[in-house]
């Protein structure tokens, strides 16, 4: 609803509500297995399990912005806006369950006999959040541009001297080309638009906080001595605030030959701080970990536009395209203090070859990008016998526990076709220092582009994304390999394995169950994750390039004029 009070001066509010509710019921009537019904006398599973659950939701928003816009002479304009919102949340959840009801002719919970407990409950929640923000837009003569934001938000989900977040914003650009010194250049009959500009701003997140997660808990942990006790599982934690990401960005925007090509090019640094992150507790403190504030992460990069107008006919013919792309960093600032170097959080040790010395790598350390992958480089799949003596008759495979010929310890032999791995530290020993870095996860860029072809009423648009430089796992190929679960078919990938002087020099030997180790398998696959979906530490060779082109969208289009549908019923 919107009311103008004065001239240029109006309120505008609006709301909504929203209901979600589920009631699910179950009964299960009195059964017979196959066994059971050829019993003598005929047996029944009387049972007879009974549930009746509901859930529901409300959610209210309400908002209300005033607005008033101004022109002060010919050149100065303004805009400018204040609202306030309020969304709150309500839920309720209940379940009762039982069994053991004497018929199958009342399929309702209250025939049950017998309520174990835990499987009947109720709960109830509320989650508010209160908000206030305001935006004033400035221009002088479209020349030069100013937009002043802020947002406060306060939210039940923090303690009291935490629930409020301020999140102000700014941008600034300037119109070189409306510049009489510059409409009067040679460079403008080629540049058509020159736009420098600047913007900052700061978000705030809170998503993944619990609703009454600040205020600490306590849970039911079953009968005690016939009585129902009650346990401390999580610390109050009144000190959490929200997370802040603040963003700078510098940007040049540039129009040639009239606006027929546009290019955009942004320069961003990104730092979220106060980064909501889980801090292990020691175990005699009585809980695992505590969320907390302890964290800052930065993303940085460039991305680059292109729009053009390619082909414009009298007769109504166009074709326009446009291309884009991206470059990332990322890196870890400041991780919360655990006497660690980097204040490290999990990860590994390697054998850095370049250093001489064994180093942390991967989990989460300041001043490391996320993403990095390492893995047991496989050289090559011994041939033969002899090969095998060459390079490992003293080699340990502490991984699989198999050793070389020369040695007499250990479940099982290295025997020919099987990986060559690379020892990097080279003591004949291959374990878990002995991985090397492989790729990152995340793209080094990503992009896309797209064409519109029009003519008259008729469009044809397509549209491409891509992404190079990252790298993925094949954990599907390495599973059915391994076989792993008995319950997959084989590949024609596995007929390559190893099997003598005809097979690929690159496959190793397939195993039943290779994740077990000798004396049955060798380990030749996902190595010590025993065939976990681990990103980290499996054999090289089933790592891929995640390099991808991918066609979004391809659609061709009639636009029916307002003329011809007039003259129908459709509108």
């Amino acid at each position: 609803m919107k009311y103008d009070i004065i001239k240029d001066l109006y309120v505008k509010v609006s709301g909504n509500i929203y209901l979600y509710e589920a009631i699910n019921e179950s009964f299960t009537k009195a059964t017979q297995t196959y066994s059971q019904i050829f019993a003598n006398p005929q047996v029944f599973n009387t049972t007879r399990p009974a549930t009746w659950s509901q859930n529901r939701t409300v959610q209210q928003q309400y908002n209300a912005i005033i607005n008033y816009t101004k022109r002060i002479g010919n050149n100065h304009n303004i805009n400018a806006m204040l609202g306030a919102e309020t969304f709150g949340q309500k839920s309720l959840n209940s379940q009762v369950s039982g069994s053991g009801a004497p018929t199958d002719d009342i399929p309702t919970v209250n025939a049950s006999t017998i309520f174990n407990a835990g499987s009947n409950f109720s709960s109830k929640s509320e989650y508010r959040i209160i908000s206030h923000f305001g935006r004033i837009n400035y221009d002088y003569d479209q020349r030069y541009l100013l937009t002043l934001v802020y947002r406060a938000d306060g939210i039940s989900s923090l303690a009291k001297d935490n629930r409020w977040g301020f999140f102000p914003g700014m941008s600034a650009g300037w119109n070189v080309h409306r510049e009489k010194f510059y409409q009067g250049s040679k460079l403008s009959n080629i540049i058509s638009s020159l736009k420098p500009r600047v913007s900052y701003g700061v978000i705030g997140n809170v998503a993944g906080i619990g609703d009454y997660e600040v205020q600490g808990g306590y849970g039911a942990q079953g009968n005690y001595n016939g009585s129902l006790g009650f346990l401390n599982t999580s610390i109050i934690n009144s000190g959490l605030r929200w997370e802040k990401s603040t963003q700078t960005d510098l940007g040049l925007d540039v129009g040639i030959l009239n606006n027929k090509i546009t290019l955009l090019f942004d320069y961003y640094n990104r730092e979220t701080s106060d980064l909501l992150t889980n801090l292990t507790l020691p175990s005699y403190v009585g809980f695992g970990s505590i969320r907390t504030n302890l964290g800052t992460f930065q993303n940085k990069g460039f991305e680059i536009t292109a729009n053009a107008n390619i082909l414009k006919t009298k007769s109504g013919l166009t074709l326009d395209a446009g291309a884009n792309i991206s470059f990332v960093k990322n890196k870890i600032l400041e991780l919360p203090f655990n006497g660690n170097e980097n204040n490290r959080q999990g990860g590994f040790q390697i054998y850095d070859a370049a250093q001489g010395k064994v180093i942390w790598v991967s989990g989460l350390q300041e001043g490391q990008p996320l993403g990095a992958i390492y893995a047991y480089k496989q050289l090559s799949i011994f041939q033969d016998a002899a090969e095998v003596v060459k390079i490992a008759n003293n080699r340990y495979d502490a991984v699989a526990n198999i050793t070389g010929p020369g040695l007499s310890f250990g479940a099982g032999k290295i025997t020919a076709g099987d990986v060559n791995w690379m020892d990097v530290d080279r003591n004949d020993t291959i374990d878990s220092r002995d991985q090397v870095y492989i790729g990152n996860v995340n793209p080094k860029f990503t992009g896309g582009f797209s064409t519109t072809l029009s003519y008259k009423g008729f469009s044809f648009i397509t549209r491409f994304d891509y992404a190079v430089g990252h790298t993925l796992y094949n954990d599907l190929v390495t599973r059915v390999m391994g076989n792993y679960q008995g319950t997959f078919n084989f590949m024609n990938l596995s007929k390559e394995g190893f099997s003598g002087s005809n097979s690929r020099s690159d496959i190793p030997k397939v195993y039943w169950a290779d994740q077990v180790g000798a004396p049955n398998g060798k380990k030749n696959l996902t190595r010590g994750n025993n065939a976990g979906q681990v990103l980290q530490g499996n054999n090289s060779n089933f790592y891929e390039k995640g390099d991808y082109l991918a066609c979004r969208e391809i659609t061709l289009s009639y636009d029916f004029g307002k003329e011809l549908l007039s003259k129908t019923k459709i509108v």
